[in-house]
């Protein structure tokens, strides 16, 4: 059964409440359940691999969501790794072109006073730089958007780019997916424990460093197996304040 998280962020940046609905990792699943969650939020953000590159026209069940999510609420969208390498990648852009999704392919928008922006993913392809350059390719977008006045969002599907791209900028919110925790997860206390700590320094969950929070989530889908223990399917619901 798939959870909603509730999680709220206060800045004395933020001018008026908002409520996102944050997922990732769909996978080309059936997104029914996660679109029920999101209902009455102000936008909706999906971090990345809406799509699965391991099957073939892994993209339908996306491309099915891409068309209902914007009825709910105005959409945006961040590129993971699986959309990078999506086999059959020449049919599905052209249906999330002519959506009314909005696609952070590393830029960033504004959205009723804050800045909303998305790093997309880096991954060794044909005709492409070497990821390090593709890296560091990023920085001078993620540099402008933190010099930006406001409160700045940014969907970021990796949070193993957290460290080199993120952490010392003027960025108040990331929100992350990817790691799935492995689709399995023991709850003894708190975040608790998966094997991708072994892998991950930020894994699952809330981390506050300072004045930034990353959020990473667990994501609704699945690959490589199909199943899921302890690591259940998560809507994330931010809601942004104010400070008093």
């Amino acid at each position: 059964m798939m959870q909603k998280n509730t999680i709220t962020v206060t800045s004395d940046k933020i001018t008026q409440p908002l409520t996102f609905a944050f997922a990732a990792d769909f996978h080309n699943g059936d997104a029914d359940e996660a679109l029920s969650l999101m209902r009455g939020c102000d936008a909706i953000l999906i971090g990345g691999d809406l799509v699965n590159r391991h099957s073939r026209h892994g993209w339908r069940n996306a491309a099915r969501f891409l068309d209902l999510a914007p009825r709910i609420a105005p959409t945006f969208y961040n590129l993971g790794n699986h959309e990078r390498l999506l086999p059959d990648i020449a049919e599905y852009l052209p249906l999330v072109q002519k959506s009314d999704v909005t696609v952070l392919d590393d830029c960033f928008v504004d959205f009723r006073g804050i800045t909303l922006g998305g790093v997309s993913s880096a991954r060794k392809m044909p005709g492409m730089p070497p990821v390090r350059a593709q890296m560091d390719a990023k920085k001078p977008f993620l540099q402008a958007m933190a010099a930006r006045d406001g409160f700045k969002l940014l969907l970021c599907h990796h949070p193993e780019y957290f460290a080199p791209l993120v952490q010392g900028l003027d960025i108040d919110l990331t929100l992350a997916g990817h790691v799935h925790s492995m689709q399995l997860k023991i709850r003894p206390w708190g975040r608790g424990w998966s094997p991708a700590k072994w892998i991950y320094k930020h894994w699952s969950g809330r981390y506050d460093t300072g004045h930034h929070t990353l959020y990473v989530n667990d994501g609704t889908g699945y690959v490589a197996y199909p199943m899921r223990l302890g690591a259940w399917p998560e809507v994330t619901l931010f809601t942004l304040k104010r400070c008093r």
